[in-house]
């Protein structure tokens, strides 16, 4: 937590950073919460201060090691807005899959393992957020019809 932390603090910009973007006054007080001396293993700033600093910059680096900690995984969600037509909107979802699939597939083929250069030969990582988008989309619109009460059909 506190690697992460210190990661947090780089991202902002510093000690002299932090404090701006959290009106904290004091510096030092940022030193001693990313040490990972033993006398300063339990100072922690205030989770107020962590949210700013997060919002501040693009990665929550402390939320996603807490969450991490738990055994789960932090991912950014788009924007999505849920499409009015079923079937448009499943027939979407089973395209971007289908493709996202494809270039795993194909990627792995190739050795039998996935690196980071097969990952931006393929552009894997942009298949899989187009897939995501479809899905969220789908869930958007399950989640609109139990909103209403109403029945999923079409």
């Amino acid at each position: 937590m506190k690697a992460a932390l210190r990661r947090l603090i780089k991202l902002v910009g510093g000690d002299a950073d932090c404090c701006r973007v959290t009106g904290r006054a004091r510096r030092q007080a940022y030193s001693e919460f990313a040490s990972p001396d033993r006398e300063h293993m339990n100072k922690w700033p205030p989770l107020r201060e962590i949210l700013d600093l997060e919002a501040d910059v693009e990665t929550p680096e402390v939320t996603q090691a807490m969450a991490r900690l738990h055994g789960y995984e932090l991912v950014k969600l788009p924007e999505v807005v849920a499409p009015k037509d079923w079937a448009l909107a499943v027939g979407s979802m089973s395209k971007e899959t289908g493709e996202a699939l494809n270039v795993v597939l194909q990627a792995f083929a190739n050795g039998g393992r996935i690196d980071a250069d097969e990952i931006r030969q393929w552009h894997i990582d942009g298949e899989l957020d187009e897939a995501i988008v479809t899905l969220l989309q789908i869930r958007a619109m399950v989640d609109r019809e139990n909103e209403r009460g109403g029945q999923i059909d079409d």
